[in-house]
Order: C-alpha cells, then structure tokens, then sequence
C-alpha cells in the first residue's frame, strides 16, 4: 500500500536529488505536477492487459504501475518518475 506524497514533500525531494533543473526542450523552470488538494497525483502507465489473464497469479509490480508525470508549463515537455521509489526515499526507506 501507497502512502500519500504531500506536494512540499514532492517539491524538497526534486530539489535535493536535482539541485533544480531545466526543462531539457526549452530550458525553463516552470513544472507542474497532478495534484489532489496537497497531496501529489500518480498514473497508471501499465493496463490490464499486461498482467495477462485474470486467472493468472499476480504480475509482481512494474515502475509504469503508478508514476508521477510532470509537465513544463513553458512547451509541454513531460517527464515520469517511478512513484514508489519516490516514496521509498521520501519516507527514509532506502
């Protein structure tokens, strides 16, 4: 089960790993991420399908089960991060 990334927790964590960073399209620093309230949104990249049939075991857990996806708000370049590995670092779980 997923514990909640609060959107100061998402905002330290990128700048610790990164020091800040460009958009690599047009070099701005303007992104944004899916929020609910303060709490950071993730997305499903893997569909049903993947996993096989529904009798099958389960699949174990992919990084495009659930991502954080930030968007430049300059030219709309998009990039993923593994919402998991997110959280296992902000929560000190290493």
């Amino acid at each position: 089960m997923t514990k909640e990334i609060k959107l100061g927790q998402w905002v330290e964590y990128l700048n610790r790993v990164t020091g800040g960073f460009r958009c690599s399209v047009c070099g701005q620093q303007k992104w944004e991420t899916q929020t609910d309230g303060d709490i950071v949104e993730d997305i499903p990249l893997t569909t049903i399908t993947d996993y096989g049939n529904l009798g099958d075991p389960p699949a174990p857990p992919k990084i495009t089960d659930g991502v954080i996806a930030m968007r430049c708000a300059v030219c709309g370049h998009a990039l993923f991060f593994d919402r998991l590995f997110v959280e296992e670092k902000i929560n000190g779980n290493e």
